[in-house]
């Protein structure tokens, strides 16, 4: 469904969540690319459990994306917005 999506009116929000793994193929692969780049998608990663979701989730969009993970710390202003 993802490559489906027009490039003039792409999904704007696509959610993954998983709880043990995210290994995409090759072909999955491309279409994020494609998506997240060249459509300008964002993707929620949701970590139901365990840690091997989110490692392999950081990895896999690092991977796909060419751009590292940036830890936003818990106490930044980020997370107090809109309530402190």
């Amino acid at each position: 469904t993802l490559a489906r999506a027009a490039a003039k009116k792409p999904f704007p929000l696509i959610y993954i969540g998983g709880a043990h793994t995210f290994a995409p193929t090759e072909a999955e692969r491309k279409i994020l690319r494609e998506y997240l780049i060249d459509k300008h998608g964002m993707v929620l990663g949701d970590n139901l459990g365990g840690h091997g979701f989110h490692h392999n989730f950081v990895a896999e969009m690092n991977r796909i994306t060419g751009v590292t993970a940036v830890v936003v710390p818990r106490d930044d202003r980020i997370h107090q917005r809109p309530y402190d």
